[in-house]
């Protein structure tokens, strides 16, 4: 670390360190999302001071953590608002998983496709679809993870696609 970054972080350190001590919480509104700064060695000096102090809102003062960018913020989810960059980054680091939903019909073993539902998990799926599962069969049992759900509606999880049967000619 470069002498003027270590002098500032020494700096700021200590006057956000004597902030939270007096439990002067409303200077920290700042710090309230991940900001950029430059790359000179005062903006370094201040954002590292600015992170160590995130660990001591969290653990001390009851702040809660971003679970996409890991920044202190005083109320929970409150940087994945839809749209937002955390949301972005959160939804491309959580894998989503791919349900097919379909209604059962009368003859055995039919089924009609009614559409493919994006979530997280069978719950979420069918939370999503306002549904109440009747029963789950997970692997080993099926390949994969299916659900039966109220009324004769069946979601079934999609499994990776690595390759297609094209017809070679007619």
């Amino acid at each position: 670390m470069r002498p003027l970054r270590w002098i500032v972080w020494k700096i700021t350190l200590a006057y956000l360190s004597r902030q939270l001590g007096r439990k002067n919480l409303h200077s920290f509104s700042t710090l309230q999302g991940p900001w950029n700064t430059g790359s000179d060695s005062v903006s370094l000096g201040i954002m590292d001071a600015t992170w160590e102090v995130q660990d001591r809102l969290i653990k001390e003062f009851g702040y809660h953590e971003c679970p996409s960018c890991k920044w202190a913020t005083e109320n929970p989810r409150e940087h994945l608002t839809v749209g937002s960059w955390c949301w972005e980054q959160y939804q491309e680091t959580h894998s989503r998983r791919f349900y097919i939903l379909e209604k059962k019909l009368e003859r055995e073993g039919c089924f009609d496709q009614i559409g493919i539902l994006s979530a997280e998990s069978l719950g979420h799926a069918a939370y999503k679809l306002r549904a109440n599962i009747v029963s789950i069969v997970r692997p080993p049992e099926s390949a994969v993870a299916c659900a039966e759900l109220e009324n004769n509606y069946w979601l079934i999880e999609i499994e990776e696609v690595t390759s297609l049967p094209f017809l070679t000619g007619e």
